[in-house]
């Protein structure tokens, strides 16, 4: 649950910078309410991959369980 919670804060924190790109008097709430939206529903994706074991959007973690076939990831 802690993991989880560090990934949220470490996702948001990226999130949160990228988004400031995106400010601007051109930039209405809809459309930052939309970018809120997409990375929720990325947050979502990442933590079900992560829960099975998926490591296609995670390249370091791709690498470690190629190079230890065996090693136990189930922290």
């Amino acid at each position: 649950m802690a993991r989880t919670r560090s990934l949220s804060i470490t996702l948001l924190h990226f999130s949160v910078s990228t988004l400031d790109g995106a400010k601007g008097k051109e930039q209405l709430v809809p459309h930052l309410y939309a970018h809120m939206k997409a990375f929720c529903v990325n947050l979502r994706l990442f933590e079900t991959q992560l829960r099975s074991f998926n490591a296609a959007h995670f390249p370091a973690l791709s690498e470690i369980k190629s190079a230890i076939p065996k090693a136990d990831l189930y922290c």
